[in-house]
This record gives C-alpha cells, sequence and structure tokens, in this order.
C-alpha cells in the first residue's frame, strides 16, 4: 500500500492521522510484505466439518487403535490405563484438578477354548453381519489380526450401517434422536 492510497483511505473513512503516521505504517506494511514473498501463497478454503458418519468412523478407529495398546498390555499381562484430568472438591472446599486413572476395557475375551474379538462403538457390540456380533480366534496372537481386519472394516466403510444401527433409539440429553432421512 502506497501513501497516496493510505491517505485517500484515511480521507474517506474520516481518520485524523498524520502524515508521519501515514509514512510509518506504509513503509511497516512494505516490511511485512517483503517477508511474505518468501513463502509461497496459496488459495485454500477449509472444509468446515466432517459428517456425522465420517465422525463416527474417526471415532471407532481412535478406539481401536486404542485396542492395539490393550493387546499389547494384556500380551505382558499388564492392564492398559488411561489417565485423564478432573476437577474436585478438596477437604477445605476449593475446586482444585486432579488425575485420575481408570483401566481401558478390553474388547477381547477368552472363551469357549479361544479368544473372542467384539467391535465396540459405546457400551455396546455392534453387528458384524446376521449371524453375530464377534470374531473368534484361537489364541491371543491371532486377536491383533482381527483387530486389523476391524480397522480396515471400518476404514473402508463397511461399518457405518452397524453404527447406525448401534444409535437407533439413542437418546442424547433427553431429546430422542429423529430418524435419518433417506
Amino acid at each position: 500500500m502506497d501513501i497516496n492510497s493510505m491517505k485517500s483511505f484515511c480521507i474517506q473513512f474520516r481518520f485524523s492521522i498524520t502524515q508521519s503516521e501515514i509514512t510509518h505504517f506504509a513503509l511497516a506494511m512494505d516490511t511485512v510484505m517483503q517477508k511474505l514473498t518468501d513463502f509461497t501463497i496459496k488459495s485454500f478454503e477449509r472444509t468446515a466439518h466432517k459428517g456425522a458418519t465420517q465422525k463416527r468412523r474417526a471415532n471407532l478407529l481412535a478406539k481401536l487403535t486404542e485396542q492395539f495398546d490393550v493387546l499389547a498390555a494384556a500380551k505382558r499381562g499388564e492392564k492398559l490405563l488411561k489417565t485423564k484430568t478432573v476437577w474436585t472438591t478438596n477437604s477445605d472446599g476449593e475446586r482444585v484438578q486432579t488425575q485420575r486413572s481408570r483401566a481401558v476395557r478390553a474388547w477381547f475375551f477368552e472363551q469357549d477354548g479361544g479368544w473372542y474379538v467384539q467391535c465396540r462403538y459405546g457400551a455396546k457390540a455392534l453387528r458384524l453381519n446376521d449371524k453375530g456380533n464377534a470374531l473368534f480366534v484361537t489364541k491371543l496372537e491371532n486377536v491383533e489380526q482381527a483387530l486389523a481386519a476391524l480397522r480396515s472394516a471400518v476404514s473402508n466403510g463397511e461399518m457405518d450401517d452397524a453404527i447406525a444401527e448401534a444409535l437407533k433409539g439413542r437418546v442424547s440429553a433427553g431429546i430422542p434422536r429423529k430418524p435419518a432421512k433417506t
């Protein structure tokens, strides 16, 4: 921006500004513009938001990734603990932040001489097909392959209908969900 365009801008919007302030501002703008030439400038519009299906899919993928950590802890004979910060009231009546740990619940369990692996959304086990809601493997070492198969199915969108089915009839903040328009 040059000095003359700055003057006309100030006159147009009735700003009272001195000649030295205009000169100082114009020099500052030139310095900023020179620094910007060091970079590649592109036009980009960020997408506003993901759709509900993509958010649910991303949430389930994050929980499946967490299950790989649960599996690694189970192989070591440990439980995976997750820590979060919560606000509590201490003995003096003051609100303070404290750390709380909780064990992450495994989606796999041993029964019938093998391991069942479920895919859960919240507290509900998702239906994998008409026959059931769990994969059965014979060894703990094979649970990782089952989790990988579930992760692949979720990322490819094959579990979207099962997630929608699990959310049917769910109440959010006391308001029942409206059925999706098709």
